[in-house]
């Protein structure tokens, strides 16, 4: 097989993987070109696009008010808003996400934790492992909670450090200012 030809296959398991993974009935868009997806490095196929399309929508989500209110709620170690940190760096909070990474954590032993779903080592890190086969069956089942889960990464890539708050008051707080 040539290289092309496993490219081209690639694409089209990645549209089937698409139609499965979304349903029928459910709306997601692709981002567009002035917003390009995010770095996405994960290679099994069904995961990697339950993380794009997951990313795609809570980037729409984190372009709503009530949303981005998220990022003058919880602050870094210094007590800075996640906000300040945002614009400092110069970034929309619903493009923030593009300049971030996303890894396959399934190896990695913080995945091995049951209740883990995606890890960001560092507070402040734009760096983020996910737990790909947990974060697949999660998107499977409720592909909202997975949008929470990577907003709530992107909160800890901002400066917010866990413990407190708990993993699961900061999940919780971007659910219920987050979803529709």
């Amino acid at each position: 097989m040539d290289d092309a030809w496993r490219r081209r296959t690639r694409i089209g398991w990645g549209f089937v993987c698409l139609a499965v993974l979304t349903g029928p009935g459910t709306a997601w868009a692709w981002p567009t070109d002035e917003d390009p997806p995010p770095n996405v490095r994960i290679t099994e196929a069904f995961a990697q696009m339950a993380v794009r399309v997951s990313l795609a929508r809570a980037a729409r989500r984190l372009g709503e008010p009530g949303c981005q209110g998220l990022l003058t709620e919880f602050s870094d170690a210094a007590g800075h808003p996640l906000r300040a940190t945002l614009d400092a760096r110069g970034f929309r909070p619903e493009t923030y996400f593009q300049h971030m990474r996303f890894y396959d954590g399934t190896v990695h032993p913080h995945c091995a934790a049951d209740g883990v779903y995606a890890v960001t080592l560092h507070p402040g890190s734009r760096l983020v492992y996910v737990c790909s086969v947990r974060f697949l069956a999660t998107f499977k089942k409720d592909p909202g909670l997975a949008e929470a889960y990577l907003i709530h990464e992107m909160l800890h890539s901002l400066g917010l450090g866990e413990s407190p708050p708990s993993t699961k008051a900061i999940t919780e707080r971007v659910i219920d200012l987050c979803r529709p």
